[in-house]
């Protein structure tokens, strides 16, 4: 029994000192690793989706680089991704050396914060709900309302299961009317118009009862109070879409789309602060809310929504990971970045992370009006890319089988995604009725796959343009008006992926003030290049006055699309385009060098409330190639 039992002791101890070693080695390794830093704040829309190509680093071997890790933790089988030569990216803005790094190796590694018209860097703050100033303020002898502990626990019981029969029960025969009026101060003060405070005689008794409000009383006070008609809040969400946001809200909150406004998209794989409005409805709707990687907060009544395009742009913070470059040549790359900008590529977040359907390849059938492809490319089996069971299941059954119904009966919550709508809209309208199921679509969601499409377009025409003319300005491109207000902070994706695209948005583009002009010969020699705003291809954008025009109709008629066509006969979306600036400039570029020990340690930290800010904002790492062979070893 003795001899087992050293036995097994000795196998232990061999694992634990295998175990040991590496881990010395490990630390062998990363004691020399230094890790670059860097803080990027902008005032303009800089270009931050993933694998971001430009002169500081090849993100197409990030990209590469990136996806392998992300697959070794997380998946069993690879799958590699779209690349920037597979969306139009091609070009630098320099020749000069850069160096390598990963960018988004976890979500946590990017952190983009909306800044408001104000040039304020918006954060989540606070959770409290706004005071209430039409409560007015305790007076000296109502600083201690007569609310015992166990009735403030049932208040909050009740106020958070919603339970309408509940009710807790006073008797405040024996206290003053100051101290009732203290006590329904301070139900009000604490759950807002959502809990309902009377007194009542009962058996000659004064019974002060609390419960739930009435729906309609709560309407009321919402729609008829002083506090303004919209709610705008912060949105600290963390790997999640912001139209995904929206449409959570919509279901939760039980209200349309088009209530809830927005100054702009953020990236999914990313952790992002940003402002939105809902019309009409009370903060403490939304402080009940238990919300999945989703944080709200800093609620305030303002009589005026938000618009798409009211901010001042985003602020960065960035950690790059496995840096293979001296200081050196990491303070060049950094320098060229603040001093001549970036080319303001469409990044691969645009396009999708499918390569068996990228968004913008079902654009391009819709913009055909090849709605049996576009629904059956939707509905692809997609090997190795990472999905739910169920969504993978109801893709290969409808993929094997053509049969919607069967497909649809794999699916949990066919509500929640694009393929369960579409599989609704086959099962009620018949197998072949692939116009009426792409109409189960938001509109919002069918434009996202035009936009892909536009997006490439200008991807192609920006790299071929810089490619055959390099970066100087030419007659005949364009640049805004000198009147045009300041417009830089839209977007083709914030403009047209609003929750509701009608005339409205053209005409707030419009009176943004989106005018164009061409440049003479004079002009081109004395304009500077980050002036230069080329179009996304549709029916109401002015293209350059040269040869660049040529190209966007050789694109859109190599891909069989004509604008006339799509104008007249495509139901489902706007064919808008959009203006955007060829090159880029971030503001207060800031960076330094660190160092991390593991290879999935969060490096960035989160500014909402709970957590601090801490330097360095922006790290990537430099690591020795072994090092991610060592990781999967352990």
């Amino acid at each position: 029994m003795m001899e087992n039992e050293n036995k097994t002791l000795s196998v232990l101890e061999r694992f634990r000192q295998l175990q040991s070693q590496k881990q010395e080695d490990l630390n062998t390794l990363t004691e020399t690793n230094k890790v670059s830093s860097m803080y990027l704040s902008s005032g303009t829309n800089v270009n931050h989706d993933d694998g971001k190509k430009n002169s500081t680093f090849n993100s197409a071997e990030n990209n590469r680089k990136g996806n392998k890790y992300k697959r070794d933790h997380n998946q069993s089988e690879k799958h590699q991704g779209l690349v920037e030569k597979d969306i139009g990216i091609s070009q630098y803005v320099t020749s000069g050396p850069g160096f390598i790094g990963i960018i988004k190796h976890r979500y946590s590694d990017f952190h983009v914060n909306e800044i408001d018209l104000e040039d304020n860097v918006v954060h989540l703050t606070s959770t409290e709900l706004p005071i209430d100033e039409s409560v007015g303020e305790l007076s000296e002898g109502e600083l201690s309302p007569s609310l015992t502990s166990e009735q403030l626990e049932a208040l909050d019981n009740i106020y958070s299961t919603k339970e309408k029969e509940k009710r807790v029960e006073i008797d405040v025969s024996d206290i003053s009317k100051e101290q009732r009026l203290a006590i329904h101060k301070e139900v009000k003060r604490r759950y807002g118009v959502e809990m309902d405070s009377n007194t009542e005689t009962v058996d000659n008794k004064k019974i002060l009862k609390i419960c739930l409000s009435s729906k309609d009383k709560i309407t009321r006070q919402a729609t008829g109070s002083c506090k303004g008609d919209f709610l705008h809040f912060v949105v600290n969400k963390e790997n999640t879409d912001t139209l995904e946001v929206i449409h959570i809200l919509t279901q939760k909150l039980k209200i349309k789309q088009n209530n809830i406004s927005h100054a702009g998209t953020k990236d999914k794989r990313a952790v992002t602060t940003q402002k939105m409005s809902i019309k009409k409805i009370l903060a403490e709707k939304l402080k009940a809310l238990s919300l999945w990687n989703v944080y709200l907060g800093n609620y305030e009544y303002k009589n005026k929504s938000l618009r798409l395009g009211d901010h001042n742009g985003n602020r960065f913070r960035i950690a790059i990971r496995e840096i293979n470059a001296d200081d050196s040549t990491i303070n060049n790359s950094i320098n060229s970045i603040k001093e001549k900008g970036f080319l303001n590529y469409f990044g691969n977040q645009r396009f999708g992370c499918s390569v068996v359907a990228p968004t913008h390849v079902i654009g391009k059938a819709m913009l055909q009006s090849d709605w049996k492809e576009a629904v059956e490319l939707i509905l692809k089996p997609r090997p190795n890319e990472r999905s739910y069971e169920d969504l993978t299941n109801a893709r290969k059954i409808y993929w094997e089988t053509k049969d919607a119904k069967k497909a649809f009966k794999c699916l949990r919550h066919y509500d929640k995604s694009i393929e369960g709508k579409i599989l609704k809209g086959l099962v009620d309208n018949g197998a072949n009725a692939y116009m009426n199921a792409l109409e189960r679509l938001p509109r919002n969601m069918l434009s996202m796959y035009s936009h892909a499409f536009q997006s490439l377009v200008w991807n192609k025409i920006v790299s071929r343009r810089v490619k055959e003319f390099g970066l100087v300005p030419l007659a005949g491109d364009l640049v805004y008006e000198t009147n045009t207000c300041n417009i830089d902070n839209l977007d083709l994706e914030e403009t047209m992926n609003s929750c509701e695209e009608d005339e409205k948005s053209k005409e707030h583009l419009a009176n943004k003030g989106l005018k164009v002009r061409a440049l003479t010969e004079e002009e081109a020699r004395e304009t500077k290049m980050f002036e230069i705003v080329y179009p996304t291809p549709g029916n109401d954008v002015t293209y350059p006055k040269n040869v660049i025009a040529d190209w966007y109709e050789e694109i859109l008629a190599e891909n069989g699309i004509e604008s006339e066509s799509i104008k007249q006969n495509n139901r489902f979306f706007a064919w808008y385009g959009s203006y955007r600036k060829i090159l880029n400039k971030p503001k207060d570029v800031l960076w330094k060098t660190v160092r991390y020990n593991e290879q999935n340690m969060d490096i960035l930290i989160s500014n909402r409330p709970g957590f601090t800010v801490e330097e360095p904002l922006f790290i990537a790492g430099r690591i020795r190639n072994n090092y991610s062979e060592m990781i999967k070893s352990l």
